[in-house]
């Protein structure tokens, strides 16, 4: 138990493990923490192997502030927007496996599993990769986009990334994407773009004919 943690720039309170290290192979489980708003659960399993280390986790992250989430891990590195730019709570779920080196670091190929998330009542302000394509679409306010819908699921194995779905969408622009993302060679993604202003999807309640709506007029297929 810890009343209070901190991991680089994430914080948290109220956390709780069970922690088991027995013929040198470490377990974590029941693991939670309150932070950034929402609940992080998780548990794991590290094991020694004759060249390497197993990595087994599995993660819960229940209504998180997005903003802040991102903020405490740096953005993850992304410069193309700050984490103040995606408003929203997260839910998120993992369940994967992998091998490290020696050094700690992921062996190249190894990472095996499935990710889910969603983000809900979000909105993204300032958000450049958006605010990029404004020209292609004129006339919507692309500095405060209401986000009516943004997740994912995606497996990971092989080398490869596979994407289930990525669905978004916004007040200005939808989008959906699948198909192999790979860390070498072989990646083949499929987008639709709808060219048709969503301005006013959110009101159309029944998901039926929001779906239908969705293609409606041109579809940009990338």
């Amino acid at each position: 138990k810890a009343d209070h943690i901190k991991y680089g720039s994430l914080t948290g309170s109220g956390a709780r493990a069970k922690i088991d290290l027995k013929d040198n192979i470490l377990t974590i489980t029941d693991g939670s923490v309150s932070s950034c708003d929402g609940q992080i659960l998780f548990s794991g399993l590290l094991s020694p192997q004759p060249k390497s280390y197993h990595l087994a986790s599995k993660v819960r992250v229940d209504k998180v502030n997005i903003s802040k989430f991102l903020a405490g891990f740096n953005n993850f590195g992304i410069r193309s927007f700050t984490p103040q730019s995606v408003k929203g709570n997260l839910f998120l779920k993992t369940n994967l496996k992998a091998h490290l080196n020696p050094k700690g670091e992921l062996m190249k190929n190894s990472l095996n599993g499935i990710v889910e998330f969603d983000v809900s009542n979000g909105a993204l302000v300032d958000f450049g990769p958006l605010k990029k394509i404004s020209k292609f679409v004129p006339n919507r306010d692309f500095n405060n986009v209401k986000l009516n819908e943004l997740g994912a699921k995606l497996n990971a194995g092989g080398g490869n990334i596979n994407l289930d779905f990525f669905r978004v969408s916004t007040s200005v622009i939808n989008l959906d994407m699948n198909g192999v993302y790979s860390f070498d060679t072989g990646t083949n993604l499929k987008i639709a773009i709808p060219v048709r202003n969503p301005k006013d999807d959110y009101k159309i309640k029944n998901k039926t004919e929001r779906e239908q709506l969705r293609y409606k007029g041109t579809v940009l297929r990338l």
